[in-house]
């Protein structure tokens, strides 16, 4: 009984807390925006990446004739992203392999 009792006490603290690692979808409005990662190229939108939310990393999104956004992307921004209802949970295929994750997408206009 004690140990279903510690279970549930575990369960029930991490409730409502990100894990670590998600997959974040960068939409834009126009697409074909280049994303980047603390300055390294990772694709044009619409993308879809593996990202570890303990790391506090910097998002920048361009495209030519359009404003440059950029974003801190951590677990506070994931927080924020949640309660604006860009968050999901559910399985998604994470490097080739089915995963149970969560994910956010979010849509950003330059």
């Amino acid at each position: 009984m004690k140990k279903l009792f510690f279970v549930f006490a575990i369960l029930l603290a991490s409730y409502g807390c990100l894990s670590d690692r998600g997959l974040v979808a960068v939409k834009t409005i126009p697409p074909g925006a280049t994303v980047y990662c603390n300055g390294i190229k990772i694709g044009e939108t619409p993308i879809e990446f593996e990202h570890n939310f303990d790391h506090l990393d910097n998002l920048t999104i361009e495209k030519e004739g359009f404003l440059t956004l950029q974003e801190a992307v951590g677990k506070k921004w994931a927080r924020k992203e949640r309660k604006s209802g860009n968050y999901q949970e559910g399985d998604f295929i994470v490097k080739g392999k089915r995963r149970h994750v969560w994910k956010i997408t979010t849509t950003r206009t330059l």
